[in-house]
């Protein structure tokens, strides 16, 4: 592709996705309905975008971008480790981060490449045990691509 700022074909760079995470708290009702049937754990579900953009590796003009949805379900447990949870406590997002990731496909001239984020994070909540308040955690993962000449031109 064609840089407008340098006005000759330059090779991509990519800067850190954007993140933009919401997490969903399981309902009480998915909960009485787990522990009455005497499941372990209960879903909490993560949604939102993650951007990704192309630069111009020259003079770092965003040439591309590309948005993908996260949409995740995190078996998080119905009941702590040990103890009670804490009054008023609820599962918290903490530590997401996420990573761009690329790959190719095929060779010589029907080379695709493809362009992607991975994103990973805990689950987090408070609960007090016998040694008094701990805070169990849950670990995520998830990660998408897409191909190259899919992705939005911006320029």
């Amino acid at each position: 592709m064609r840089c407008p700022d340098c006005n000759k074909f330059v090779p991509y760079g990519e800067t850190d996705p954007e993140l933009d995470l919401e997490l969903a708290q399981p309902s009480e009702d998915d909960t009485k309905t787990a522990q009455e049937a005497g499941t372990d754990t209960v879903a909490a579900n993560i949604t939102g975008t993650v951007r990704i953009v192309l630069t111009c590796e020259e003079c770092g003009t965003e040439l591309k971008e590309a948005t993908l949805d996260v949409e995740l379900g995190v078996d998080v447990p119905v009941n702590p480790p040990e103890g009670t949870w804490t009054e008023d406590s609820e599962w918290k997002l903490d530590g997401e981060t996420a990573e761009n990731d690329q790959r190719m496909e095929g060779k010589g001239r029907y080379t695709k490449t493809f362009y992607g984020a991975q994103v990973s994070g805990t689950l987090t909540r408070t609960y007090t045990g016998p040694t008094g308040s701990n805070k169990a955690s849950v670990e995520f993962s998830w990660s998408d691509d897409i191909q190259a000449s899919s992705m939005d031109e911006m320029v």
